[in-house]
């Protein structure tokens, strides 16, 4: 089984470059495009690994991390920033 990762990243070209990375590195990819599409997506399958932009428009990278953080079925999951 893959491991999985989640980029979250307003910029689409920087979401489609570091995909495609990692998935060329074997990785199982999940795209998110601000801070509330994460949410959502992280309520369907939970990541091995979240990157994360710190600036992003209406929810910042910093108040995404902290409503992962504060969830007990997410708070484990490692951010890079």
């Amino acid at each position: 089984m893959s491991k999985r990762i989640m980029i979250v990243d307003d910029e689409e070209d920087i979401r489609v470059s570091v995909g495609q990375i990692f998935k060329v590195s074997g990785y199982e990819v999940t795209k998110a495009e601000d801070g509330n599409d994460c949410l959502n997506k992280l309520e369907r399958a939970i990541p091995d690994l979240i990157i994360l932009d710190i600036m992003m428009p209406g929810m910042n990278g910093w108040n995404v991390a902290a409503r992962i953080k504060e969830n007990s079925k997410w708070s484990k999951i490692p951010i890079v920033f």
